[in-house]
């Protein structure tokens, strides 16, 4: 989207501003470190269930290195469903593997974050018993002793006519590259008169880019796939009204002006791996994706030039000073690990990602073999069937009935009610006894002092009214 933007003015940063967003990059990445719908009988006697899925995100933040992923993720929802099985899945926090890196102990001491205080998922199967009903939850943030600030609500609802549910509302979520205010994310899967279907949606209050100097009112990142009966596969990403260094666009020109800057912003810091990408719509087969608004950085040019040579050099060095650190504490060992992942990146092997929104939706007609053969029973049916059972097939969507709406969530996280909002206090004490707000502050105050310098010298160009061919 956005092709048609032009990319003027090639203009070198400052050696200043490469330190200053490397140094933030690095620190802010180290302190960062949820009642069915009426179902009609209008469904063909051959007609295949088959399967769907939607799946949403809020927010992320994550660094990926040697196949490994570590990172958070606000408003995770899952919804799917094969056959007449309904599961759905709604996460307010989802901690990754940090849930096993820090909160666990090699030595039996208190860990870092105390798996009693990391919030579980709400996730339902359809087979089991009130799986139809509201299991809203308020979770908030883990600590090392009790739970931190709150981090939203989670529901998740299924049954076997097919449908699921699931959805998440968070508090307001700053991560200075990026942030959400007002975040909700809402996934269904179904069947419906034949026809699949899948949706997902993401909004907001206000999408903030940069600490802000992008900012858009009301985002929405939407997708829907439908097959059988209808067939559809659309996606969108929308808002009311955008800023742009504080001055009002509209939606044309704010999408124009944004792949402009960032433009400018990948060129200029090129050698660090740095892009800013504004979202698309994907549409492969019955698959439709609309991606995240992103700022991140990926295999750095400059530290596979420079700094990965010095580390090969340094591995001896590095493998003594490791086993003197697990010699002296074991639990060195987190460190370490957190430690080469991070160094990875920098030395221009791997990624780092602040995702806000995202949705993807799918359907599928494929027939689900029964494994237990004619005389066994059908995943979640209770009841024998043959491997295709195609009159059962309509009679778990015809038979359902009785009529509903889709759930809703409550306006506002109920747990965040005369709280303050995660980038006041969360992101502040997330590890109870930690330096991660600091590193977080530092990684702000460096970041902006960089896009500071960077818009400065953008005006300037603009003001010297030199031009380049466009690329």
């Amino acid at each position: 989207m956005g092709g048609g933007a032009q990319r003027r003015g090639h203009v070198r940063l400052r050696p200043v501003v490469v330190l200053l967003v490397v140094c933030g990059v690095v620190a802010l990445t180290t302190g960062t470190l949820l009642a069915p719908t009426a179902r009609s009988s209008g469904t063909p006697d051959d007609f295949v269930l088959g399967s769907a899925e939607a799946k949403a995100d809020t927010l992320s933040a994550g660094i990926v290195a040697g196949g490994a992923t570590i990172g958070l993720t606000w408003g995770r929802t899952i919804a799917k469903y094969q056959e007449s099985t309904g599961i759905a899945e709604g996460r307010a926090l989802d901690l990754g593997i940090l849930k096993d890196l820090l909160g666990s102990t090699c030595d039996g001491s208190p860990p870092a974050l105390d798996p009693a205080t990391i919030p579980p998922a709400v996730r339902v199967d359809s087979r089991d018993a009130g799986a139809a009903g509201s299991h809203i939850t308020a979770a908030a943030s883990p600590g090392a002793a009790a739970p931190g600030p709150p981090v939203g609500t989670q529901d998740a609802r299924a049954t076997n006519q097919p449908w699921s549910w699931a959805g998440t509302a968070t508090v307001d979520t700053n991560l200075f590259l990026v942030g959400l205010d007002g975040g909700r994310a809402e996934v269904t899967t179904e069947i419906v008169d034949g026809t699949r279907r899948a949706k997902a949606v993401v909004t907001g209050t206000e999408l903030s880019v940069l600490g802000g100097l992008i900012s858009f009112k009301d985002p929405r990142w939407e997708a829907e796939a439908a097959s059988g009966a209808e067939t559809t596969t659309t996606g969108r990403f929308t808002f009311s009204s955008a800023k742009l260094f504080g001055v009002d666009r509209s939606a044309a020109d704010a999408e124009a002006g944004f792949e402009q800057f960032a433009g400018e912003v990948e060129k200029n810091l090129d050698d660090l791996g740095v892009h800013l990408d504004y979202p698309r719509v994907e549409v492969e087969d019955k698959r439709v994706s609309v991606t995240p608004m992103e700022f991140g950085v990926t295999d750095p040019p400059a530290g596979a030039r420079y700094l990965a040579p010095a580390l090969a050099k340094a591995q001896p060095l590095r493998e003594v000073l490791v086993d003197y650190m697990l010699k002296v504490d074991c639990k060195n060992a987190t460190t370490v690990t957190l430690l080469d992942v991070v160094l990875s990146i920098l030395a221009g092997s791997g990624s780092l990602s602040f995702k806000v929104g995202g949705v993807t939706v799918s359907t599928d007609d494929t027939v689900f073999e029964n494994p237990f053969g004619a005389g066994g029973a059908a995943l979640g049916t209770g009841s024998a069937s043959s491997a295709r059972p195609v009159p059962a097939q309509k009679a778990a969507v015809a038979g359902a009935g009785g009529t509903g709406t889709v759930p809703a969530l409550a306006s506002e996280p109920e747990a965040a009610i005369a709280a303050p909002s995660l980038d006041e206090a969360a992101n502040r004490k997330f590890m109870d006894g930690s330096t991660g707000g600091i590193a977080v502050a530092v990684g702000a105050v460096a970041l902006a002092g960089a896009a500071a310098l960077a818009t400065g010298d953008l005006v300037a160009m603009r003001r010297g009214r030199r031009r380049i061919p466009d690329a």
